[in-house]
């Protein structure tokens, strides 16, 4: 503040120098300077900062407002207030033209939010303001957002449509309304059931309503559309263009082919895959045989799950790869310095061509080369060999013939590497030749095989010494000198040594079976070499084998009949043809849905064709059916037997056993699987005797021998046996009735029974959900026990027979009847102006209703007082605070459904009276004064003052009451006796009830005045009433029911005060005038007031000339 004073004061020195000059020069000093240096020399002086008084705002979640936030706000030089910044916690705040705050809360939020503001009164710094917002919570709608589905005529389909619906308040939502036109639904476990009526297809909408737990709702639709019934198998049209690389791998799937199935789910249709020739399969990829170009026919079908598509060849076109030769190895035999030449064509392979016997004089062949190389690299070696021999080409032969030249007297291994290289510069890999170099030519040599005619895969055949070309003694032609001998490997045949009859492994479905053979003259044995047998494929019949298992031994109770039970030679190589084969079971036709003699086999949805789930029957001892299975050609294995037994019984639980005094009953839970029951029962008296007895039923009843002990132990048997002995179980005596409940009188109860005599019996109590009482708590003498001024709710009892101790005690009886004590107030505590109210609750409540009785008033309206229901502590309770003196008394009912619209129970009796302390007798009253008579959307100062100062400290609070409202609403509070003033803006018509109240310490006791004595009524007129000076006219809003206008004016500058302004009537008009011209002189204010009928009269409105600016009047805080 100094610093301002000193920027001013060098501020007015310098204009008074500016001004000597002019002054001197006998010139006036400019009016508008010496009025803004007065200015200037008026805002200097000390300035009083604005008070601000905290504001408490109340709305509803999601409601925005335009709050006045200067209305309770003073300033006490009377300065214009200006709020120049505002922000909030957590909302969107706006300040808007005319001063006022625009509040947005965040969507969907609750709780406390906070708008802090500068108030600027144009000289000291901003001050800081705040206003608390209490944002109440309101429960949101849900959202439902709509589904679709799809389902086949004549089948049913559940609609999970919560899982896209949402409740943003976290409520647990349900479906309460739903329906549909060509269909019936019904709401099952959080779900819409939907079936078509018989016979319809097309589309259906099913409308439905979900409800959170508030009761809010939101709607919704399921589009559905309804294929026709699965009567027709899909059709193939066409394909589309598929190609692949020679060598590869290609993948194929349902999306290659076009098809046409109009009752049928696509989820439904399985693409199937059969092998065929140049291929395999491997599940759906696809690879050609190694080299295969040219065009694949593949056969595929279509299966909807119950009917399967005509076989459509499907067309895969391969391109052809150049492929790199291929050389081979081979060992040849040879004697010292002899020469030999070798067909190189017969030891390479190219993939590309058919050389071999009709390609062989392929021109292509002519531009191969050869290279050999000693050291296994790619190099020319020039035909030289590892030992010193030679490959050298023969002259005006083939291209192919080399002749070898060995080292002279060379006995032994020589050996050379060889490269391939084909017409397009290919390379092959190493090829190897090894060359054993004999002293003679004893031994015979295999040098290779004939032509050996194609087998029949499942026709057993024999080889001939003949079919080989062999070297023996220096000739070619010595053959029949020799014995042939097949050997037992690599496999996948087998040998009978009598016969030379050659077996083929039926499971074997290769083109080539290699047979390993060498010759003999009795005395040597030649090379090993390798035969490769041509086969003919041959479909061979599956072969199936047996099951014998117990039926817990199903997984789920599945069987793989089709890779468990069976094998076939033709799917063992091409898997996909299993999901052509069919199953036929008890005879080779197949039965009725698949129907056993016990049991019946049912596919198994999303598992392979040929997985079945076995259902056993109602009463099921065991099953044994034959079947067959018949693959894609229509050719049938031989039978297979499964064998499922039916599994032991479980252990039965232990046994319950009551004795009446002459008879012992046993029961025990019924055991799945069980035919019968073996009780065992053990005796013990001077010896011990067990007997075995067979029920059919799950009761067993036995003679109780007082003179003896025994006990009871059951186990469960059928045709596959018994399971183990349950526990031992020992008979109880039950001799206590089931006890009968009284209420005798509003919170009193009796509980009676009858029994065999006992010393002392054992009471338990179950109030509403809690568990029992302890043992031993409630004991009683007699066949009888009441107890009185219970807690309001539910009560069951049961009672046992006990000695002395209460060690040796019968069984609990079953358990009494319900018996409600309806909700009655059981205990008043109050401490100074606080009283609190306690009750037992009672379940299913949704809410509570207190009425209160005070001094001699009438009982408060129901509704006014309410808990809500529930077993909390703090459901069951209420407590007021700041309550006037005076006698109270209270009664209470309990009620389900919402307040106003429920069913209540009957009021309880009323509780005694019960005094709160007064405040001091000496105390001043209280006073609440405004305008009684105000206008919708105006804003009025209420004011709240002790008449006189009190001798001690209170705290004043202004409350509110707007119409039709049950509860006050407290505005405002004021310490230390101080007055009050509050700027409260009404916003609904009808009449406004203003109270105040003091509170405060007494003798350490917390002490509140009445309120009620201090009502102040203010009536809203249903009409805004607006005044405006045009500066020739006065204008105001036409009102109904006004007798008269009364105008007045007062001559009242820029700054005046107007509420201390001398005013002088101008006008009264009674014709219902809406304007008057005004002659007064500029800077006359106005005041209007309108007066009615009924001698009532509105406040003051003050206007001035529009062109001036209307300073309002202040409203002053008391210190």
């Amino acid at each position: 503040m100094n610093v301002i004073r000193i920027a001013l004061s060098i501020f007015i020195i310098s204009m008074c120098l500016l001004a000597t000059p002019v002054l001197s020069a006998g010139l006036d000093f400019p009016t508008h300077m010496q009025f803004m240096l007065k200015n200037l020399r008026d805002n200097a002086q000390a300035n009083t900062p604005p008070v601000i008084t905290e504001d408490h705002i109340t709305l509803d979640e999601d409601q925005g407002s335009v709050l006045d936030l200067l209305s309770n706000d003073l300033d006490p030089d009377q300065d214009p207030l200006r709020i120049v910044s505002v922000s909030a916690k957590y909302g969107q705040v706006t300040l808007m033209p005319d001063g006022q705050v625009k509040y947005e809360p965040p969507a969907n939020f609750s709780g406390l939010d906070e708008i802090t503001y500068l108030l600027y009164d144009g000289r000291s710094n901003p001050v800081r303001g705040l206003a608390k917002i209490t944002v109440n919570s309101v429960n949101d709608a849900p959202v439902a957002n709509d589904d679709a589905v799809t389902l086949i005529a004549n089948t049913q389909a559940v609609i999970n449509v919560l899982e896209n619906d949402s409740d943003i308040d976290g409520n647990v939502l349900t479906i309460t309304q739903v329906t549909a036109q060509y269909g019936t639904v019904q709401v099952k476990n959080g779900a819409i059931e939907y079936r078509p009526y018989t016979e319809y297809d097309g589309s259906d909408v099913i409308n439905y309503t979900i409800q959170d737990a508030a009761n809010a709702s939101a709607s919704a639709k399921v589009l559905v559309t309804v294929l026709k019934e699965n009567k027709t198998a899909p059709v193939i049209t066409g394909q589309k263009p598929l190609t692949m690389d020679e060598d590869t791998s290609f993948v194929l799937d349902i999306n290659q082919i076009n098809y046409l199935d109009a009752d049928s789910l696509a989820t439904d249709i399985t693409f199937e895959v059969a092998g065929g020739q140049h291929y395999t399969l491997d599940g759906f990829t696809l690879t050609p045989a190694q080299h295969f170009n040219g065009e694949l026919s593949v056969p595929v079908a279509l299966f909807d799950g119950k009917h399967r598509s005509q076989e459509y060849q499907l067309k895969i076109v391969v391109n052809e790869v150049n492929d790199h030769p291929e050389a081979g190895q081979i060992i040849w035999e040879s004697v010292k310095d002899e020469k030999f030449a070798l067909y190189m064509r017969g030891m390479m392979h190219d993939p590309d061509f058919n050389y071999w016997p009709l390609g062989r004089d392929d021109p292509r062949l002519e531009q191969y080369t050869f290279i050999f190389s000693k050291n296994a690299r790619r190099e020319d070696h020039g035909g030289w060999t590892n030992a010193g021999g030679r490959f050298v080409q023969v002259p005006g032969a083939r291209s192919d013939l080399y002749e070898y030249t060995p080292p002279a007297n060379f006995v032994g291994r020589d050996y050379v590497f060889f490269f391939v290289y084909d017409e397009q510069g290919a390379p092959s890999g190493r090829g190897d030749i090894a060359i054993d170099i004999k002293n003679d030519k004893g031994a015979p040599v295999i040098i290779r095989h004939l032509d050996i005619a194609t087998v029949r895969e499942d026709t057993p055949f024999s080889l001939s010494v003949h079919d080989l070309y062999i070297r023996y003694k220096g000739s070619h032609s010595r053959n029949s000198e020799l014995t042939l001998e097949v050997l037992d490997m690599p496999g996948f045949y087998s040998v009978d040594q009598a016969t030379g009859q050659i077996t083929i492994d039926p499971l074997y479905e290769e083109p080539i079976l290699n047979v390993m053979v060498q010759v003999t003259d009795g005395t040597t044995t030649s090379n090993k070499h390798r035969v490769a047998v041509p086969l003919q494929a041959v479909n061979e019949a599956p072969q199936v084998s047996d099951l014998d298992i117990s039926i817990n031994g199903l997984p789920d109770g599945e069987i793989d009949f089709r890779t468990q039970l069976m094998v076939d030679p033709e799917a063992n190589k091409t898997p996909g043809l299993l999901d052509r084969f069919s199953y036929q079971f008890v005879t080779a036709t197949g039965s009725a849905n698949n129907q056993t003699n016990y049991g019946q086999l049912v596919r198994v949805p999303g598992k392979p064709h040929g997985v079945f789930r076995y259902v056993p029957g109602t009463s099921f001892y065991g099953d044994t059916f034959a079947f067959w299975v018949t693959d894609e050609q229509g050719l049938q294995s031989n039978q297979g037997t499964v064998v499922i037994r039916a599994a032991k019984p479980a252990v039965p639980n232990k046994p319950v056993a009551q004795s009446n005094g002459s008879q012992v009953t046993v029961n025990w839970a019924e055991v799945g699987g069980a035919s019968y029951y073996i009780v065992s029962k053990a005796s013990y008296s001077t010896e011990v005797s067990v007997t075995e007895h067979r029920v059919t039923s799950n009761q067993f009843e036995s003679a109780d021998d007082e003179n003896a002990y025994s006990q009871y132990q059951v186990k469960a048997c059928n045709d596959a046996g018994c399971s183990e002995f349950s526990d031992w179980s020992l008979p109880s005596r039950t001799l206590v009735t089931t006890p009968v409940a009284s209420l005798l009188r509003k919170n009193e109860i009796e509980v009676n029974w009858h029994s065999a005599p006992s010393v002392q019996f054992d009471v338990q109590i179950k109030y509403n959900d809690n568990a029992w009482t302890v043992p031993g708590r409630y004991v009683s003498t007699d066949n009888h026990i009441s107890w009185s001024s219970l807690e309001s709710g539910n009560r069951r009892y049961r009672v046992r027979g006990c000695d002395d101790n209460l060690t040796n005690c019968t069984e609990w009886s079953a358990e009494s009847n319900t018996v409600n004590i309806p909700v009655w107030i059981h205990k008043v505590s109050g401490e100074g102006s606080t009283t609190t109210l306690e009750w037992g609750p009672v379940p299913g409540t949704s809410y509570y209703d207190i009425s209160i009785k005070y001094n001699s008033d009438d009982w408060t309206v129901p509704g006014r007082f309410t808990a809500p229901g529930g077993n909390e502590a703090s459901n069951n309770q209420l407590t007021w605070s700041n309550l006037d003196g005076g006698m109270r008394a209270y009664k209470i009912r309990s009620c389900v459904g919402e307040v106003g619209n429920a069913v209540c129970s009957d009021w309880s009796s009323p509780t005694g009276g019960y005094t709160t302390p007064e405040i001091p007798a000496d105390t001043p009253a209280l006073k609440v004064s405004s305008e009684t008579l105000t206008f919708l959307d105006k804003a009025e100062s209420i004011d709240w003052h002790f008449v006189s100062e009190p001798s001690q400290s209170f705290i004043t609070t202004l409350f509110v009451l707007p119409p039709n409202a049950l509860e006050m609403i407290a505005l405002s509070s004021r310490e230390r006796n101080q007055s009050g003033t509050y700027r409260y803006r009404f916003a609904q018509p009808g009449i406004y009830r203003f109270f105040a109240q003091a509170c405060g310490l007494v003798a350490g006791v917390n002490v509140c005045s009445e309120r009620w004595e201090t009502e102040h009524r203010v009536e809203v007129i249903n009409q805004r009433f607006t005044v405006e000076h045009t500066g020739t006219h006065l204008r105001w809003s036409k009102l109904t029911g006004v007798k008269q206008v009364v105008i007045e004016s007062a001559l009242c500058g820029l700054r005046c005060d107007v509420t201390s302004a001398t005013w002088k009537p101008v006008e009264t008009l009674t014709n219902g005038e809406l304007s008057l011209a005004v002659t007064e002189p500029k800077g006359t204010a106005y005041r209007v007031k309108a007066c009615f009928n009924d001698g009532s009269c509105t406040s003051w409105t003050i206007v001035r000339d529009k062109a001036e600016k209307l300073k309002a009047p202040k409203l002053y805080r008391a210190n």
